[in-house]
């Protein structure tokens, strides 16, 4: 049951992500919402074709790894404050994942899952960045128009 109310959680704030970024966003948000969004298309129709759980994982993990180089060379190059927080979040998510590689069992269950846990804050993170970077350029403009 909690499995399931976090797997909603989840679509739903990258749902709200995507329209964010579509909504209020520029290029650099539109396009990290978009490899988000296409990473998580993947991996929700290909899991079902893969046959050892295993390679689930090792999708989800080399998902993470990329996600984490694209935060990362956002953060490097945006005068935008979410592409840090969200490189930042991602990096925590990537040291879960590599803590569950060496760990069997239940225990190993725990520490994916707490991998996981890091994509709500850090959609959450991107979400409000884009909102506030919306509100400063609106404020830099008199209010008037988004700046592009």
């Amino acid at each position: 049951m909690i499995n399931l109310a976090i797997v909603s959680l989840f679509w739903l704030m990258l749902l709200c992500n995507l329209g964010v970024a579509y909504a209020f966003g520029l290029r650099l948000e539109r396009a990290f919402a978009t490899l988000l969004l296409a990473g998580c298309i993947v991996g929700l129709v290909f899991s079902p074709l893969l046959l050892a759980r295993h390679w689930v994982d090792d999708f989800n993990r080399a998902f993470d790894v990329i996600i984490l180089v694209a935060a990362w060379m956002a953060a490097m190059r945006s005068d935008r404050h979410w592409p840090l927080w969200f490189a930042g979040l991602q990096s925590l998510t990537v040291a879960m994942d590599i803590a569950a590689m060496t760990e069997l069992g239940m225990r190993y269950r725990y520490i994916a899952n707490l991998s996981a846990l890091w994509a709500l804050p850090a959609m959450l993170a991107m979400t409000a960045g884009i909102l506030l970077d919306r509100r400063g350029d609106w404020s830099a403009t008199g209010g008037s128009a988004h700046a592009a």
